[in-house]
């Protein structure tokens, strides 16, 4: 019987240990096991690869961004300033050329009015009165005849007389400054400056530009000569005459 029960317990124990041996030890909470600390290190590695990668993936696109935008940019600008330059010189031609022809038309008909008849200065006015013996003289010279009438189509004036000055301005001390100035039925026509001359002899021309604006027939010529002043100018004599005209 001894022998059984201690066969029995020995085959026990045996069983015992066996199954025991089996058994996984238990595991400490403290303590990371292989299968845990490999599930942290792949995320780590997963980490470093995939960084490098989204970094990469950021420059990219971080160094695409930019130089697109300045071609951008570079391109409007560029269209912008050749838009406004165009605009400008355009413009500018245009302005420039109407108002330099309008400018050269307008100066070339003045230069031909004047060319043609130098409107003469009017005596500055009210003229004083200082009538003297001064014109001893006075003739139309130059005459053309008129092809269609009778008249004259163009005359000069000569005039005769003494046109000293000396002392008469102001107060007598100062020389006077002699002229002549002839006017066809109350128009001023002609204007001419002339020395001092005791028996002076002066041609007086009468532009034919001035002789268009009368009609055909009688003029009335009159020839006065003064003493030019700031205030008023002297009036020392006058002659009158007449002439046949014709406009033809």
């Amino acid at each position: 019987m001894n022998i059984r029960r201690i066969t029995t317990l020995v085959l026990v124990l045996s069983i015992l240990l066996a199954g025991c041996s089996a058994i996984d030890p238990p595991v400490d909470p403290g303590k990371p096991t292989a299968t845990q600390t490999d599930a942290n290190e792949t995320p780590a590695e997963n980490e470093d690869e995939s960084t490098p990668t989204a970094t990469s993936s950021d420059e990219s696109e971080d160094s695409d961004d930019p130089e697109d935008s300045e071609e951008s940019t570079t391109t409007t600008t560029t269209s912008a300033e050749t838009t406004t330059t165009t605009t400008t010189t355009e413009t500018t031609v245009s302005i420039e050329g109407t108002s330099t022809v309008a400018s050269s038309s307008t100066a070339a008909q003045n230069t031909s009015t004047q060319a043609d008849w130098p409107k003469p200065k009017p005596p500055t006015r009210p003229t004083e009165s200082k009538i003297e013996q001064r014109i001893t003289n006075t003739k139309f010279i130059n005459k053309e005849q008129a092809t269609s009438s009778s008249g004259y189509s163009n005359f000069d004036v000569q005039i005769f007389a003494d046109t000293r000055l000396k002392n008469v301005d102001p107060e007598g001390d100062v020389d006077g400054e002699p002229y002549f100035i002839i006017e066809i039925n109350n128009k001023l026509v002609a204007r001419a400056s002339v020395t001092y001359e005791k028996n002076g002899s002066f041609a007086i021309e009468v532009p034919t530009a001035a002789l268009k604006q009368f009609a055909s027939g009688t003029l009335n010529v009159r020839v006065s000569f003064l003493d030019q002043d700031s205030q008023s100018d002297d009036l020392y004599d006058t002659w009158s005459g007449t002439i046949e005209y014709s406009a033809s």
